[in-house]
């Protein structure tokens, strides 16, 4: 057998996720400011006032309190969450697919997906499901997100719980091994997990 893909580091795959993280809140910092809040600046006049009523007495309450009560406040955080939750998920789909199995922040940090099957890209049906399950987790479980993760500091091949289900791995790209740029495991044998 060959070069086994290296697993990714997991502090530079942690880095590389945070990196879009930042560009994803940038984008969807954007479209609220230019194309959400504009129709509903009632409601963040409403959010507004309430909460600095509430620090004058002390008091606090939380939004989703007041997305029980003021229906346009609900309306625009529901507003929020699906437009995260589309950023999230568009984002990842279209850098894995452009891309071919990495995302802006894996192609700083050299890191990219493989299905371990083919040992090349994900395919479509894969890049679909690794990223459905990564933005459902962070927009509407966010613990689940920090469980799937926790198995890529425990699993041999440092699979996070979206790479099991889809049978993919991280790992340091291919075209940085070849060029001598990161020294590439020799084992038949899965890589060893990191001390």
């Amino acid at each position: 057998m060959g070069i086994l893909p290296q697993k990714a580091n997991l502090f530079f795959r942690g880095l590389a996720f945070v990196l879009d993280l930042i560009l994803i809140t940038l984008i969807v910092y954007v479209i609220i400011q230019k194309f959400v809040l504009p129709n509903y600046m009632d409601a963040v006049n409403k959010i507004a006032e309430i909460m600095t009523n509430e620090a004058i007495e002390n008091k606090r309450e939380s939004l989703q309190s007041l997305a029980n009560t003021h229906s346009d406040v609900k309306e625009l955080l529901n507003y929020f969450q699906g437009i995260t939750w589309g950023v999230l998920l568009l984002y990842f789909v279209v850098n894995e697919i452009v891309l071919k199995g990495a995302t802006l922040g894996k192609k700083i940090f050299r890191l990219t997906t493989i299905k371990l099957g083919t040992m090349g890209p994900p395919n479509v049906a894969d890049i679909l499901m690794r990223s459905f399950v990564k933005a459902a987790s962070i927009v509407f479980f966010l613990p689940l997100f920090f469980i799937t993760f926790t198995f890529a500091a425990i699993t041999i091949r440092g699979q996070a719980g979206h790479d099991i289900l889809c049978q993919t791995m991280v790992v340091v790209d291919r075209k940085h091994l070849r060029r001598g740029i990161v020294k590439g495991n020799e084992a038949e044998s899965p890589p060893e997990p990191l001390e």
